[in-house]
């Protein structure tokens, strides 16, 4: 009987361990990532070449390591399949001293499998600060008069593909 106890006793610990650390989960991944306020217009610190005076600009800021990066591109293929030259594109990677040539290579590969977009390496996060952008998947969207749009994500959530808003 003792023994009957001591089991029910663990497995209710357990199943209560899992189904907190499962609600953790989920908040965490429906919880958006830090963001700051976007600049209004387009930073006039920042280099002319990262703006089209054509069409709107969608700059999308990723990290190579995060797992939302490639929930990210696929929106974005998505997204460019749908508005093709309407919409200029750059895609900025985070680069600083933890990530390997070979993770931000490859990381350039999987941006290149989205469609036509111009890609960007981002040293230490320079032109992240300038947009406050603080999490992968970050995007910021800019009229040719430099105003801005949009500002948020393009996934559901983090790490999930699928409709959303920022879409």
């Amino acid at each position: 009987m003792k023994k009957n106890g001591i089991s029910l006793g663990i497995l209710v610990v357990c199943a209560s361990l899992f189904g907190w650390g499962f609600v953790t989960f989920e908040r965490f991944n429906f919880t958006p990532g830090a963001q700051q306020v976007a600049p209004s217009r387009f930073p006039a610190t920042v280099e002319a070449s990262h703006l089209n005076s054509q069409v709107p600009t969608l700059l999308v800021f990723i990290h190579p390591k995060c797992a939302c990066t490639r929930a990210t591109l696929a929106e974005l293929a998505k997204l460019k399949s749908k508005t093709g030259t309407q919409l200029a594109t750059e895609v900025v990677i985070a680069v600083d001293e933890l990530e390997t040539e070979s993770e931000i290579t490859a990381a350039e590969e999987r941006v290149r499998g989205v469609g036509p977009v111009s890609i960007s390496r981002d040293i230490n996060g320079q032109l992240a600060k300038k947009f406050g952008a603080e999490t992968s998947g970050q995007t910021y969207l800019y009229s040719p008069a430099v105003e801005l749009l949009f500002q948020g994500g393009i996934t559901e959530s983090r790490g999930h593909e699928g409709d959303n808003i920022g879409a």
